[in-house]
């Protein structure tokens, strides 16, 4: 299933981050709507891989020179198509740090 999942965010990512020039706006919109509108029917399960791969996906962008727009598409993939009501960090969340030097 992780395949898929990281097919279908491929996919989306090239249709968002795409030059004008290199794919028609209007075109790669109506695309991104159909991909939202087949993913807001997955199940719990396919939701949790979806998190899975773009945290994985995050974690390699990370280590191969992050580009910003990449991470902040990740970052933003499960809200912007109706998979989640609020942005959730795809990182566990480590408790605060106390600097001591």
């Amino acid at each position: 299933m992780k395949a898929l999942a990281r097919a279908i965010i491929n996919a989306a990512a090239f249709l968002e981050l795409s030059d004008d020039k290199a794919l028609d706006p209007e075109l790669a919109v109506q695309a991104l709507e159909e991909i939202a509108l087949h993913l807001s029917a997955c199940t719990e399960e396919e939701r949790k891989v979806l998190a899975e791969v773009l945290a994985e996906m995050r974690a390699n962008e990370l280590e191969t020179g992050p580009r910003p727009d990449v991470l902040a598409f990740l970052d933003s993939f499960l809200v912007s198509f109706g998979l989640a009501d609020e942005a959730e960090p795809l990182e566990p969340e480590t408790p605060p740090r106390i600097n001591l030097l």
